[in-house]
């Protein structure tokens, strides 16, 4: 642990909020420059290769989301029947603040409430007048492909995708200090 701790410190990620890092934030800011330069200069070359990126992405890689669905959602249920579902977010000789309802009850409420207070009806609004996958707007089919859409983004899947790298973040932040990123994530990894 204390190695890890060490690393972490060399690599500058517990050095405070204060830390850029910037090689990170000069490839981020140039591209960022270079996309809004292409759209400035060009609107209508950029909505159609934005258009042309996310049909080929639909078409192609569409099965490939309820995958990463299913791989997400996966650990959920299955961590917390083996010997990883007792390990602790925070250092060993640390106690839970709240009891497991407590936390279950606070869990479900940031992610779900907070999704179907702000979305629950705006995106299958948005989808049924909008429909992304070429039906009339306002129609059966489009209010169908709505719904699916909504409950992709909404159901189990969408609370998988949250809680798995929610825990990827949690873990080395409440055990080893690093800062609250999602960067943190990959430390070990990297």
């Amino acid at each position: 642990m204390i190695a890890f701790e060490n690393k972490a410190e060399e690599a500058g990620h517990c050095r405070g909020a204060q830390t850029i890092n910037s090689v990170l934030a000069l490839v981020s800011g140039v591209s960022l420059l270079l996309i809004l330069s292409y759209a400035g200069l060009d609107p209508v070359g950029m909505k159609k290769s934005m258009e042309m990126i996310q049909s080929n992405i639909s078409r192609y890689f569409g099965w490939w989301y309820i995958l990463l669905d299913f791989i997400f959602i996966s650990p959920v249920f299955i961590i917390p029947f083996t010997r990883w579902g007792r390990l602790k977010l925070g250092r060993a000789e640390d106690t839970p603040d709240y009891t497991r309802f407590e936390w279950l009850a606070m869990l479900l409420c940031c992610t779900f409430a907070i999704g179907i207070i702000i979305w629950a009806v705006a995106e299958p609004l948005f989808h049924l007048m909008q429909p992304p996958k070429g039906a009339a707007p306002g129609s059966v089919e489009a209010l169908k492909d709505a719904f699916q859409i909504t409950i992709l983004h909404m159901g189990v899947g969408g609370f998988g995708l949250f809680a798995v790298a929610g825990a990827c973040i949690a873990l080395p932040a409440y055990r080893y200090g690093l800062p609250i990123c999602f960067s943190t994530a990959f430390y070990g990894l990297l």
